[in-house]
């Protein structure tokens, strides 16, 4: 029980890394917008 739940924060931990990259990428211009539709997919 106590494994899923750690699980569960490291899950959460890549997925707000991955949108905090998306947003900046996505802020940075076309390019990063670009990038970062494949970084949301992954995640």
């Amino acid at each position: 029980m106590r494994q899923d739940i750690r699980q569960g924060r490291v899950a959460m931990m890549i997925f707000t890394l991955g949108f905090i990259v998306g947003i900046i990428l996505a802020l940075t211009g076309a390019d990063g917008g670009i990038l970062a539709v494949p970084l949301l997919a992954i995640y």
